[in-house]
């Protein structure tokens, strides 16, 4: 039994309907690692062309057998252009972190750690006790909750 030996399996391929405009080809973009429960995936930033750093966002959504992107606009502090830097979706919240973010030699590199609440699509940038318990997330020290990621920001965690 089992699959032609030409046979894409386990992939599958979707056409991407582009709303307005086109993202790619993009390098350095971040995106999510998962697409969210509802087939949500984000893409920020990246190098477009070669030479242009980019700091927008987009959302490419999945229904009815097909895909949808197109570019999201947010309020609050959100992260300015920047290249390879990276990102993690925790329930309603989608996570960017470093990168490279330099326009010219003298300029700092941008450290901080943003956090876009995806159901209100408002940024924000988090304080360094934030940083430390995202840095613990990610090995594994603490058990996540939907909505954890939303306490830390707010500081009510």
């Amino acid at each position: 039994m089992g699959n032609p030996p030409d046979s894409p399996y386990p992939w599958a391929s979707r056409r991407l309907n582009f709303t307005a405009g086109n993202p790619f080809p993009r390098y350095g973009a971040a995106i999510n690692a998962t697409a969210s429960k509802d087939g949500t995936i984000y893409l920020m930033g990246g190098l477009v062309g070669g030479a242009t750093v980019k700091g927008d966002l987009w959302l490419t959504e999945m229904g009815n057998g097909s895909m949808a992107c197109y570019p999201i606009s947010t309020t609050g502090d959100g992260p300015g252009p920047r290249v390879g830097h990276a990102s993690l979706l925790v329930g309603n919240a989608f996570i960017v972190f470093g990168g490279d973010t330099k326009l010219a030699d003298n300029d700092d590199l941008d450290d901080t750690l943003y956090l876009l609440n995806t159901c209100k699509q408002s940024a924000h940038r988090l304080e360094i006790g934030a940083l430390i318990f995202f840095q613990q997330l990610s090995i594994g020290r603490v058990h996540c909750r939907r909505d954890l990621a939303l306490q830390a920001a707010t500081g009510t965690l």
